[in-house]
């Protein structure tokens, strides 16, 4: 593949020789020679919009290079066709399902209303600025306004995708580098607990609740919700006490299904003897349950699901956090969020002393970093046991 510049009007191209192809006619008919041959014809590929010569000569390498690796084709003229149309099925395959679907909605709901009518190549830093301030204003539901979290969730995605343009030579710079989202003002006590006694009472409350091995193992492993809800039997060894986590049940446009664990490995997580006397508890009611259903008991895909609901179908994540939430208002304990027990089992395991490469295991963290950046500032009782273990080394 070769390739060369010109200038065409008051812009510089870049213009790639694909090669001789065969001719065809609009209908895509075969274009015949006097000879009855096919007709060949040279085909090329324009590249256009730069402002100086310099700069298409310094886009010429790229571009050949482009054209080798497979990045898209399709030439986007404003930014909604090139993040509907080109960026995001273009990066599909390298994302999460969840994460792909996150990324289509916030592009469909909070960037193409506002930006998506612009040029690509004429998006500017203050256009983004634009956005990121009505965002924050009025980009959520009933026009409120958005937190600085979501806003600049917002930011990543859009310099991402900026990003890829520039690698795939659409635009010249990526100008979400220009951009000024809102700066993270960091809340070090946004992360809600419950302190041991509290976690106590909740589990006394919800004893005789159909679910209270799932709100158990939640609390006694950190594990995450989707990874609770998808495990299934095999996964549970508990004459070893040890459980196996393999994969999530997440939720795509509100449906259900099956996924990678975050950090897409598996881990093993040690199990209590209470936490295994729960499971046992839990797989006795499951068997009254299949009986009393028979052969219309289970998910055909996946039947032997721990956590189910009585006819054995998966149970849909927004629904257990709302058993949840429900039961915390019944109990009068704080207000807390069913993800903020695996903040609580986190906190009290290092107030306790546990080493944090451990706590980092059992939470599947990708790094300790993460561990101890979360939770060590999370908890007075982490802050209160360390002032006590200083005083009595001075002493």
């Amino acid at each position: 593949m070769q390739g060369h510049i010109r200038k065409r009007g008051r812009k510089w191209c870049v213009v790639v020789d694909i090669g001789r192809v065969r001719k065809t006619d609009r209908d895509g008919n075969p274009v015949l020679g006097k000879d009855g041959k096919q007709l060949m014809v040279r085909k090329q590929r324009w590249y256009s919009g730069y402002e100086r010569k310099q700069d298409a000569a310094d886009a010429l390498p790229d571009i050949l290079k482009q054209g080798k690796s497979g990045a898209p084709r399709k030439r986007a003229r404003d930014v909604q066709e090139y993040l509907v149309d080109v960026w995001l099925p273009a990066i599909k395959v390298r994302l999460r399902p969840a994460t792909y679907d996150s990324y289509k909605r916030t592009i469909e709901r909070r960037v193409v209303p506002r930006i998506g009518g612009i040029r690509l190549r004429q998006l500017a830093g203050d256009d983004l600025n634009r956005m990121y301030a009505d965002l924050l204003e009025r980009g959520g539901r009933r026009e409120q306004g958005l937190s600085l979290r979501t806003v600049r969730y917002v930011h990543a995605i859009v310099r991402k995708a900026l990003q890829d343009a520039v690698r795939w030579n659409l635009v010249h710079r990526n100008v979400a580098e220009q951009a000024d989202p809102p700066a993270q003002r960091r809340n070090r006590s946004a992360i809600n607990t419950w302190s041991k006694d509290q976690l106590k009472a909740f589990l006394a409350h919800v004893a005789d609740d159909r679910l209270y091995a799932l709100w158990h193992l939640l609390a006694s492993t950190g594990m995450r919700r989707g990874e609770a809800l998808g495990l299934s039997w095999d996964a549970l060894d508990l004459d070893a006490g040890r459980v196996t986590i393999r994969r999530a049940l997440v939720t795509i446009g509100y449906k259900t299904q099956f996924a990678e664990t975050k950090t897409d490995r598996w881990r093993s997580v040690q199990l209590d003897a209470r936490t295994v006397e729960a499971l046992r508890e839990h797989a006795t009611r499951q068997a009254g349950e299949i009986e009393a259903a028979g052969e219309a008991y289970g998910d055909p895909e996946h039947p032997q699901l721990v956590f189910c609901a009585e006819d054995g179908a998966r149970l849909h994540p927004d629904r257990v956090s709302k058993l949840f939430a429900a039961h915390v208002k019944a109990s009068a304990l704080p207000r807390i969020r069913l993800h903020d027990l695996r903040h609580t089992h986190a906190t009290l395991a290092l107030a306790a002393g546990v080493h944090p490469k451990v706590v980092q295991e059992r939470l599947g963290h990708a790094s300790i970093t993460l561990t101890l950046d979360t939770y060590t500032h999370a908890s007075p009782a982490i802050d209160a046991a360390a002032a006590e273990q200083i005083a009595a080394l001075i002493a």
